[in-house]
């Protein structure tokens, strides 16, 4: 927790050797401090050093990472909730987890960052969650993009989403908005040509699309 310059000072002087400077005895007490706990509050007159947490859990990335509790908690009880470095409060961690979440909520929750929204569309089965906002497969794609209608969320008349299989975390899958007026042509690689778009922002040719494809 915050080792990083540590790290970087003390290997300037331990490894690459860079001793006889004043400043390492004014850094003792800093590199003391960091050796016996984690977040710190520095004064002139005094300061207030963190223990180390009791409970520190990551993922395989080394981000801060819980499925089943907190991914922090300290010895008098503070805890603090992340999935895949994502920080969640307590309450939303647990709906997230539990899969007690609807693609509802989802929308209308606008308290939510957009890391978050993401990370919480990996924990809500997608299939099941536009199940019960009643959408209406419409097209599947050559790659297996299916594209959905969904008659009624927030107060739209009109919304469509892409359900896709995630590029990199096998099983995963993950849903994504289509413009409405590209959602009304009824063509999921079409959804998925706008999606893409090139540099200049248009939408890549359906041709370029399925060569990737095949590719």
């Amino acid at each position: 927790m915050w080792s990083y310059f540590g790290a970087y000072a003390e290997a300037m002087r331990d490894v690459i050797g860079l001793t006889g400077l004043d400043c390492w005895e004014k850094y003792q007490t800093w590199e003391d401090a960091m050796k016996e706990g984690g977040f710190r509050v520095m004064h002139e007159e005094f300061c207030i050093v963190s223990d180390f947490p009791k409970t520190l859990l990551v993922d395989e990335q080394n981000r801060p990472h819980c499925d089943s509790g907190p991914s922090h908690e300290w010895r008098d009880g503070f805890k603090i909730y992340h999935l895949h470095g994502v920080k969640f409060d307590e309450e939303m961690h647990k709906k997230l987890t539990s899969g007690d979440f609807t693609l509802e909520e989802l929308a209308t929750n606008t308290n939510m960052t957009a890391d978050q929204r993401a990370e919480a569309l990996f924990w809500l089965p997608p299939e099941k969650l536009l199940k019960q906002v009643n959408a209406e497969l419409i097209h599947t794609g050559v790659k297996g993009t299916k594209l959905y209608h969904v008659p009624k969320i927030i107060d739209a008349k009109d919304q469509y989403c892409m359900l896709m299989e995630h590029p990199t975390i096998k099983d995963r899958f993950f849903i994504e908005w289509v413009d409405p007026e590209v959602g009304k042509l009824k063509d999921a690689d079409l959804a998925q040509c706008y999606a893409w778009q090139d540099e200049d922002g248009d939408p890549i040719p359906l041709s370029e699309y399925l060569e990737a494809i095949e590719a």
